[in-house]
């Protein structure tokens, strides 16, 4: 029974690594990935209210989709699952080919070739370097020692072409291989894949992204509630503790188009404090928090008094009026509804009013009041300037810039950027720096040696074989030119003595 376990855990691993079950499971994951692009999901509704309102519309196809937990497909439990299985497949895959890599790259004993390379001397393509004998300084007879000379020529030689040098132990074999380690560009490869998943998959799960309207002067510290079109990460929900003073807006305008944006704040994360600049797509980053300031508006100050001159309310109120539109504000347990229209520089031109830019020159605001939807008040008022109304009285006092921040929190971006430049390290040392084999044999006769060069590459093997002619006949040139010197050395010694 045990062995009958044995022996179908055994096929089921050896089917888990193979090249089908990677490719059912990735099937698998795309058919999901697609199905959330078909199926309404929750996420991309814009409120709670809207989903709502989609299910009471379609009662029973929604039953089913929460049942199954296909509208929200992407963090369903199945896409979960198969998730998993990808990584563990990858896992097994590379764990089986590290020690296949490991040899490949000369790096365990057990990678050592066969010593015995005679057997390359009946090879299709081999080569052969012929050299005579000669009576050399500082030996006693034709050929002493020249044997280890030859082999030192050969690999100072390859060294300084950058080949590794193996020697097989034998005094006359040897194998030089140029971009030895190309192998673990393998294995740099597969572990990018998995930090790049990684990383995408901390930056969709761990992703907390909140619009915040703040005007100038006005404080902010880790308050969610005065975030709105808030997205919930699904992991690590706690946000860090961050604060936002903003103490100047400065835009730019051509022709009544913005065209850049600077907002100078002061921005706390943690403990740290400090004065940053945000501008336009470039946002301020702290740790896994990013702020980017996404839109403005103007917040005008409109105090309400008694006629005795007695504040009764007021503040500066959020409003999308800087670009012609109109829009409206109330005052807490006050019956008034307030309507404005802004020109930010007021100019009149027959008759009809307008704003010359969207620069804060002459900032004027057309004010209509409503009690009960009629209206008790309608006109324009400039800064510092008031109106009267049922015994009361509103002054527009200021006006400021507002920002509408994009604050994010998200991880996963360290993963995704070693991922990337493990990456294309792999790509580059597998596909440009390949590896490449040289093997040596010298064999010796009674008038002199023959060095058989014998080598293979991963690519380009036409290209390779010239390049391996051009070696040999570089390798002729050093090793009959260095026994040629010596020789000569030898007879001046000996004509000396």
């Amino acid at each position: 029974m045990y062995r009958q376990l044995f022996v179908s855990l055994k096929d089921f691993y050896r089917f888990f690594r193979s090249p089908k079950a990677t490719i059912i499971i990735i099937a698998v994951l795309t058919g999901l990935f697609f199905t959330g692009l078909v199926i309404p999901q929750k996420r991309f509704y814009q409120s709670r209210a809207d989903y709502e309102r989609w299910k009471t519309d379609n009662p029973n196809i929604s039953f089913i989709l929460e049942s199954l937990k296909l509208n929200e497909i992407y963090v369903s439990p199945i896409t979960i699952a198969f998730l998993g299985l990808f990584f563990a497949n990858l896992a097994v895959v590379v764990g089986h080919r590290i020690p296949v890599v490991l040899r490949r790259a000369y790096l365990l004993d057990r990678a050592r070739p066969d010593p015995d390379f005679s057997r390359i001397k009946d090879g299709p393509d081999v080569r052969a370097i012929v050299l005579r004998r000669f009576l050399r300084a500082g030996h006693d007879s034709p050929g002493s020692g020249e044997k280890e000379d030859i082999v030192r020529e050969i690999t100072g030689f390859l060294s300084k072409r950058l080949w590794s040098i193996i020697h097989m132990g034998d005094g006359r074999s040897l194998l030089a291989v140029k971009n030895r380690y190309s192998p673990l560009g393998f294995l740099f490869f597969h572990l990018s894949f998995i930090l790049c998943l990684v990383g995408g998959l901390l930056l969709t799960y761990s992703r907390f992204s909140g619009k915040l309207l703040l005007t100038a002067g006005q404080d902010f510290y880790s308050d969610m509630t005065e975030f709105r079109e808030i997205r919930e990460p699904r992991i690590f929900k706690a946000i860090p503790p961050i604060g936002i003073r903003v103490d100047q807006v400065e835009p730019s305008y051509e022709g009544g188009i913005g065209t850049d944006l600077k907002v100078r704040m002061r921005f706390r994360y943690k403990n740290e404090e400090q004065d940053v600049l945000v501008k336009v797509n470039e946002p301020v980053k702290k740790g896994p928090v990013a702020v980017l300031a996404s839109n403005i508006g103007v917040s005008p100050l409109f105090v309400l008094r008694a006629s005795d001159g007695r504040e009764i309310s007021g503040g500066y109120f959020i409003l999308r009026v800087l670009k012609g539109q109109e829009d409206s504000f109330e005052m807490p347990s006050l019956p008034y509804k307030f309507h404005v229209l802004f020109y930010p520089e007021y100019a009149v031109d027959n008759g009809k009013e307008y704003s010359k830019s969207l620069e804060l020159k002459n900032p004027v605001v057309h004010l209509r009041i409503e009690r009960d939807e009629k209206t008790v008040y309608e006109g324009n008022l400039g800064i510092k300037k008031a109106a009267s109304f049922d015994g009361l009285q509103v002054a527009f006092e200021d006006v400021r810039y507002w920002v509408d921040f994009m604050v994010i929190r998200e991880y996963g971006t360290a993963p995704l950027f070693i991922g990337f430049i493990l990456g294309c390290l792999g790509l580059v040392m597998r596909l440009v720096f390949y590896q490449k084999e040289l093997r040596f044999y010298l064999e010796t006769s009674e008038d002199g040696y023959k060095v058989y060069v014998a080598g293979k590459s991963e690519y380009y093997i036409h290209s390779f074989r010239e390049d391996l002619d051009e070696l040999v006949r570089d390798l002729q040139k050093t090793l009959t030119g260095s026994l040629s010197n010596e020789y000569l050395e030898g007879e001046k010694n000996d004509k000396g003595s």
